[in-house]
């Protein structure tokens, strides 16, 4: 006949093994839930890129770059140089306490050409050919005049939307403008980028 000393520890026995199985399951909600997932990170290279390289020729595009949407959106793109010089890069968009968008990019040089090649989630990865070019551009910029800018530009004409990807900045301010457009212009978005944080 069992004591009262033993059903008491078969009790709390079963009590501590409820409360393991409940904080499973707690565990196995919190993996699923796509919100909680990390992050991931960029394969960054530690010190200067290779003369001549993407992330050489296109440092001006270096850093953590934020832009706020008039719809409360917030899109953020991260560049970095990394291994052999490309540059390695991601953008994402959150709206609502969501993410909306996020893709992987990378701008690598294949003979004379730049090539930005896209894979956003759930789409097919898309390539574009670029040339850069640096000078003086008396243009407007988003914190006033700008007297010298670096700009590339990537053209995919078969690719449905966009077909035009640009990127410019005015080395005076810390603003990196991002320009998407197709159908000869007649469709355009564009994001102004404030630097949030400087690659080291």
């Amino acid at each position: 006949m069992r004591t009262l000393a033993t059903l008491a520890t078969l009790a709390t026995l079963a009590a501590l093994a409820a409360l393991a199985a409940l904080a499973a399951l707690g565990l196995a909600a919190c993996t699923a839930d796509p919100s909680r997932r990390a992050e991931p990170t960029l394969a960054c290279a530690t010190g200067a890129p290779p003369a001549g390289s993407p992330a050489a020729e296109l440092d001006f595009m270096l850093g953590t770059w934020a832009s706020e949407g008039d719809d409360g959106s917030l899109t953020t793109e991260r560049w970095c140089a990394g291994v052999g010089g490309a540059l390695v890069g991601e953008n994402r968009t959150q709206a609502g306490g969501q993410e909306t968008h996020s893709e992987q990019l990378r701008i690598e040089r294949r003979g004379d050409d730049l090539v930005y090649v896209a894979s956003p989630v759930r789409q097919a990865r898309a390539e574009f050919i670029g040339r850069a070019r640096c000078g003086t551009d008396r243009r407007e910029a988003p914190s006033g005049n700008c007297s010298r800018t670096c700009e590339v530009v990537f053209r995919n004409p078969s690719h449905d939307f966009p077909t035009d990807i640009t990127y410019a900045r005015c080395l005076q301010n810390e603003f990196l403008v991002a320009t998407i457009s197709g159908d000869a212009g007649a469709r355009r978005a564009s994001w102004t980028f404030r630097l949030v944080e400087a690659v080291q």
